[in-house]
């Protein structure tokens, strides 16, 4: 499978002389946290355990960054890195078994502690349920808070989080969930080895 990933020039430097890298778990913002150890738990049901115990969090790479006609990066857009940062684009040809692939439209609503649906009428109905218990999102967001009726909706919606592995579902409603062909999909793996780099591109994130 071909993967790109974006990684600061410096890491790529030691990257050269060790021959690996992985995460490092010093840039996981606090206030994702508990997204990432998710995501973790997902990639060890479903890919395996990392091949050491000093790995903690998953290298991020772009299997589609922007639709089937646009798979790798574009380096003349901005975000990639934070302005004015010496980036590399590696290139990388790894094992569909060390990878496992996600939404990344789908993994923002993850991030930001969301029920994911297929249509906008399941995610009105998930919300109006919750208010009419007197619950809010936050309430579900805030893990302080514990009771029967929100450990009940938690479930649900960790449950909805799983969509995001299903990259073959059918689109029920494009204009919620948009067109497949455009979809964009984000890998996640242990690590990168020297050997799985094709090529790399060095530049100046924008």
């Amino acid at each position: 499978m071909k993967l790109w990933t974006i990684q600061n020039f410096n890491l790529y430097e030691k990257f050269k002389e060790t021959k690996s890298f992985n995460a490092d778990e010093n840039y996981v913002w606090d206030d994702i946290i508990f997204q990432y150890k998710w995501m973790v738990e997902q990639m060890k049901k479903r890919i395996g355990l990392p091949t050491s115990e000093k790995i903690k969090y998953p290298i991020w790479a772009w299997c589609q960054w922007n639709g089937v006609k646009q798979k790798r990066p574009d380096l003349r857009y901005s975000a990639h890195l934070p302005k004015g940062t010496n980036g590399v684009l590696l290139e990388l040809e790894v094992n569909d078994k060390s990878v496992l692939l996600s939404d990344f439209d789908d993994f923002n609503g993850v991030l930001n502690y969301g029920y994911l649906t297929d249509t906008e009428e399941e995610y009105d109905k998930f919300y109006n349920e919750l208010e009419r218990y007197g619950v809010c999102h936050e309430d579900l967001y805030n893990l302080d808070k514990s009771s029967n009726l929100l450990n009940h909706y938690r479930a649900k919606l960790y449950d909805s989080w799983e969509r995001i592995f299903d990259l073959e579902r059918d689109i029920v409603d494009e204009s919620w969930s948009g067109r497949k062909e455009n979809q964009s999909i984000q890998a996640t793996l242990w690590e990168v080895k020297w050997e799985q780099v094709i090529s790399c591109k060095k530049f100046v994130a924008r």
